[in-house]
C-alpha cells in the first residue's frame, strides 16, 4: 500500500512538539465495537485505508475508513509552551480558552464526547486533541463518513459547523426547559469530568453525553448582549427563513455585532480571533498565494511562522479551500477566524499589494536610504508598471462608485482609502517607495507641475470606462510625511441624472418641473459640502436643456463637462471670479444662468439682478433648511424687495445612504431616537446587517431627502416684509411644504433606509 499519510499539523494553541505520525502506536475504534491495537504504518488517503500492524499477532490488516469509528494516537503531546505568533508580533489578537467541549454522534446512533486542545477539518475527517494525564492530549481521528453530526464548543449555532440546521421550534422549547435545549443543542455539550489516563479516556468518550450549557440566544440573553425581545425577533425572523441560523439573524438585525459573532465562533472552534485591519502583510506568506485564489476563497494569508502558514478566514469550517490551500502552497495551515468585512478589506489589500509587489520587481524600485538619492519621480511615472498600476487604482474606483480617491502617507507605507456612500472605505495599503512616483504619474496625467513639491496644487484630467467620460479634479497638498492627494471622482454616468431619478414625490417633482419652466426668477439648492447639491443642479440643467435655450455655467471648479452649455471656469488667482464671470455673461445673451456658489454679497446681488432682467437664475447656498436660506441672504445685504421679487423656490437636502436589498432585515432602534424623531415602540423599521454586496456595510448607495419651499404670494409678502424665519417656516407648512427629517421618515417606513440614517440627518 503507498503512504499517502499527510494529516494537518497540530494547531499551534495545541502542541508544538508532535513529531512523525508514521510508526506511532495507536487504538483504532470500529463500528463493530472491536477495538484494534497497532502500530500504524501507512494510511492510503485516495482509497480511504489505514493499516497497522497488530501488537499480539504482529499481522499486518487493512481497516476501511468505512469501518473506523476513530482512531487515538496513544503518544501523549505535551502542551504548547510558546505564543501563539500573532501575539508574539504584538497583533490584534484574541486567543482562544485552552480547552473546548465536543460531541460526535456516529450513524449507528452511539455518541463520544470530550474535552479537545485543538480541532481540525480535513477531506478525511475530523482531527481531536482530547487531554489526557498532567494537561497533555492525544490525536484522535474520525473519518468522514463515519460521524453522522459533530458539535464542539458550548453555544454557535450548528449551521456553522455544516452538521445541520437547529430549527426555530427546538431554540424555544431549550429556553422554555434547559434540559431539553441540553439534550438538542449540537456543539453544546460540556464535559464535567476531565479524563487523566488513556483508559480513562476510552472511558470518557463513551459516556452518554453530559449536561450541556445554552445555545447562543441564551448565551447571549444572559451575558446580556442581547434582550428577550431581540431574541423573540429573531426567532420569529428565523421561521420566516429557516436557510439562516439565529447567530446570522442576530447579526443582520443589529442585534450584535458581526465580529461579536465572529469572536464566539473563533471562541468555541478554539481558534485565535484576528482584526485584519491596520495590520502589515507578510510578503513571505502572500508570495505564496495567487492573489486571485486568495479573493476567491476569502482566506488570506497573515504570516509565516516556522514551516506553518497562518491564514485568516470568515469560516474557518471549509474544510475543502484549507485542504486545497494546504496542497497548493506545501505548508501545514494556521487558522484564525476574521469578520467578514476585516476578510474583504485584507483581500482588496493582498490584491492591491500583489501588484505593487510586481510593479516594484518591474521597476527595480528599492528603499531610499539617506545614503542614496531620490529617484527620478518623473522617469518611473512614465514606466509601463506604475502605468497599469495607476490605470488600475483609477478604475477600481470607477466601478466601486467612490466619490473620492485619498492618497494618505505615512511613516513608511501609505494608504489608499475610497469615499462610498459618503464613508471612508480603507482599500489599499502600499509601500512607501512607491509614492513619489505614483504622485507624479497622477500629476502628470492633472497637468499639475511635477517638480513642485512644496505647495498645494490642483489639476483636472478625464477617464473613459466602458463609454463613460468621468472628470476627474485632482487636488496635491504637501505634508511631513510626503505628498497626500484626494481625487474627486465625478463620473458623469452615475451624477448626471433626470429629475426623475433624483426620489421626489410625484408632487414635488411636479412643482420642480414647473419652476424650471418658468423664464426667470431664481431656483436656489442649499445644503452642507457633500449634500447633493451639484448633483440636483445639474439634473436641472438637464431639464432645462429641453427647451433649446442658451445656458451659460459659472463654476469652481467645473464639475461634468456638459454639450451645448457654455460652461466657465472660475479663476480667483487671476482675479476672474464669480462676480467678474457674471457681469461680462450678460453680454452672451443667456436664457439661464448657472452659479455654482453664492459665496458673497457681489455674487448675491448680481444673481439676483440678473434674475430680476429676464433670467432664469439656479445656484446653491451653505444653510441647514430652506427657509434659513432667506435670512442668509440678508445677512448679505440683499434688499428685501428684491428678493421677495425674484426668489422662486428653495430646495434644502440631505443625503442618506439607502438599505442594502440583499441583507435588509428588521432593525433594532435605540430608544432615544425613537423618542427623539416621535415614533411609537411598536413601529418596526428596517436595515442593511452587511453582506457582501454592500462590502459589509449595510447601505448600497445614497438618495436625497429634502424641503422644498416654494415661494407663494404669502411667503412672498412675508419676504418683502422682513418675516423671521420661524414665521416663513411656518407659513410653508402651511402652503404644504414636508420638512427634510418627515420626508426622510418616510423613506424609513418604506424601508429604503434605516431609523439611524434619519436621525443623523435630521433638522432640529
Amino acid at each position: 500500500m503507498p503512504n499517502l499519510l499527510d494529516f494537518p499539523a497540530a494547531p499551534l494553541t495545541t502542541t508544538q512538539d508532535e513529531g512523525e505520525l508514521l510508526h506511532q502506536h495507536v487504538v483504532a475504534h470500529l463500528l463493530d465495537g472491536k477495538i484494534q491495537h497497532g502500530q500504524l504504518e501507512a494510511i492510503n488517503r485516495v482509497q480511504g485505508v489505514i493499516h497497522l500492524n497488530l501488537d499480539d499477532t504482529k499481522q499486518g490488516i487493512d481497516i476501511p475508513y468505512a469501518s473506523l469509528r476513530y482512531m487515538v494516537f496513544s503518544t501523549p503531546l505535551p502542551p504548547a509552551t510558546t505564543s501563539h505568533p500573532l501575539a508574539v508580533a504584538n497583533l490584534s489578537i484574541t486567543l482562544p480558552d485552552s480547552l473546548q467541549t465536543f460531541t460526535l454522534s456516529f450513524i449507528d446512533g452511539k455518541q463520544v464526547t470530550g474535552k479537545t486542545r485543538g480541532f481540525l477539518m480535513s477531506n478525511d475527517g475530523i482531527h481531536l486533541f482530547p487531554v489526557v494525564a498532567h494537561d497533555q492530549c492525544v490525536r484522535m481521528f474520525v473519518p468522514r463518513r463515519s460521524v453522522k453530526n459533530h458539535q464542539l464548543g458550548a453555544s454557535m449555532p450548528e449551521a456553522l459547523l455544516q452538521s445541520g440546521a437547529t430549527t426555530p421550534d427546538q431554540l424555544d422549547a431549550g429556553i422554555k426547559s434547559h434540559e431539553e435545549l441540553q439534550a438538542k443543542r449540537i456543539g453544546a455539550y460540556l464535559l464535567e469530568t476531565q479524563p487523566v489516563s488513556q483508559e480513562m479516556l476510552i472511558t470518557a468518550l463513551e459516556q452518554p453525553p453530559p449536561k450541556a450549557p445554552e445555545k447562543i440566544g441564551t448565551t447571549l440573553l444572559n451575558q446580556g448582549l442581547i434582550t428577550q425581545q431581540q431574541l423573540n425577533l429573531a426567532l420569529h425572523n428565523q421561521t420566516v427563513n429557516r436557510a439562516k441560523n439565529l447567530g446570522d439573524v442576530l447579526v443582520q438585525m443589529g442585534a450584535i455585532s458581526p465580529e461579536t459573532y465572529q469572536s464566539v465562533l473563533a471562541h468555541n472552534l478554539g481558534l485565535p480571533f484576528v482584526k485584519l485591519q491596520g495590520m502589515k502583510p507578510d510578503t513571505r506568506a502572500l508570495a505564496l498565494v495567487e492573489a486571485e485564489w486568495v479573493a476567491h476563497h476569502r482566506i488570506v494569508p497573515i504570516m509565516m511562522h516556522d514551516d506553518r502558514l497562518v491564514v485568516a478566514m470568515e469560516d474557518p469550517t471549509d474544510y475543502e479551500s484549507v485542504e486545497l490551500l494546504r496542497f497548493i502552497t506545501g505548508h501545514n495551515i494556521e487558522i484564525t477566524v476574521a469578520t467578514s468585512a476585516d476578510i474583504a478589506w485584507a483581500v482588496s489589500n493582498a490584491t492591491s499589494n500583489s501588484n505593487a509587489t510586481a510593479t516594484l520587481a518591474q521597476m527595480d524600485i528599492q528603499p531610499l536610504t539617506i545614503e542614496q538619492p531620490q529617484l527620478d519621480a518623473e522617469q518611473l511615472a512614465n514606466e509601463k508598471p506604475l502605468v497599469r498600476l495607476v490605470q488600475e487604482l483609477l478604475l477600481e474606483a470607477i466601478r466601486r462608485h467612490a466619490s473620492d480617491i485619498h492618497i494618505r502617507p505615512g511613516e513608511d507605507h501609505f494608504d489608499v482609502l475610497f469615499r462610498i456612500d459618503g464613508e471612508l472605505t480603507d482599500i489599499k495599503h502600499l509601500p512607501k517607495t512607491l509614492l513619489p512616483a505614483l504622485i507624479s504619474r497622477l500629476k502628470i496625467l492633472s497637468n499639475m507641475d511635477i517638480s513642485e513639491k512644496r505647495l498645494p496644487q490642483d489639476g483636472q484630467m478625464r477617464a473613459v470606462f466602458k463609454d463613460n467620460i468621468v472628470d476627474m479634479r485632482v487636488s496635491a497638498m504637501p505634508t511631513v510625511n510626503g505628498e497626500s492627494m484626494v481625487i474627486r471622482v465625478l463620473d458623469t454616468k452615475s451624477g448626471l441624472k433626470p429629475i426623475s431619478a433624483l426620489g421626489f414625490s410625484p408632487h414635488d417633482e411636479a412643482k420642480i418641473i414647473a419652476m424650471l419652466n418658468r423664464s426667470a426668477g431664481l431656483i436656489l439648492v442649499t445644503g452642507p459640502t457633500g449634500s447633493g447639491k451639484s448633483t440636483t443642479l445639474y439634473a436641472a440643467l438637464n431639464e432645462v436643456r429641453k427647451r433649446n435655450l442658451n445656458i451659460i455655467t459659472v463654476e469652481n471648479p467645473v464639475e461634468y463637462h456638459i454639450d451645448g452649455i457654455m460652461q466657465i471656469q472660475v479663476k480667483a488667482d487671476i482675479g476672474y471670479t464669480f462676480a467678474e464671470a457674471l457681469r461680462h455673461i450678460l453680454r452672451h445673451d443667456p436664457d439661464v444662468i448657472l452659479i455654482g456658489e453664492i459665496r458673497d454679497q457681489e455674487t448675491a446681488h448680481i444673481a439676483l439682478k440678473s434674475a430680476l432682467t429676464g433670467h432664469l437664475v439656479l445656484s446653491t447656498l451653505h444653510t441647514n433648511d430652506a427657509a434659513s436660506t432667506i435670512s442668509r441672504l440678508r445677512n448679505m445685504e440683499v434688499e428685501s424687495y428684491l428678493l421677495g421679487s425674484t426668489l422662486v423656490g428653495i430646495l434644502a437636502q440631505r443625503l442618506i445612504r439607502k438599505n442594502c436589498e440583499h441583507c435588509k432585515t428588521e432593525e433594532v432602534v435605540e430608544s432615544t431616537i425613537r423618542t427623539t424623531l416621535n415614533v411609537s415602540p411598536e413601529e418596526v423599521f428596517y436595515r442593511g446587517a452587511g453582506c457582501e454586496h454592500c462590502n459589509g456595510t449595510g447601505y448600497s448607495g445614497r438618495m436625497a431627502v429634502y424641503e422644498l419651499l416654494e415661494v407663494t404670494p404669502a411667503i412672498q409678502k412675508m419676504i418683502t416684509d422682513e418675516a423671521s424665519t420661524e414665521q416663513i417656516q411656518a407659513q410653508a407648512l402651511l402652503d404644504g411644504m414636508v420638512p427634510l427629517t418627515a420626508n426622510a421618515l418616510a423613506y424609513a417606513r418604506q424601508r429604503n433606509t434605516s431609523l439611524a440614517e434619519v436621525y443623523r440627518v435630521r433638522l432640529e
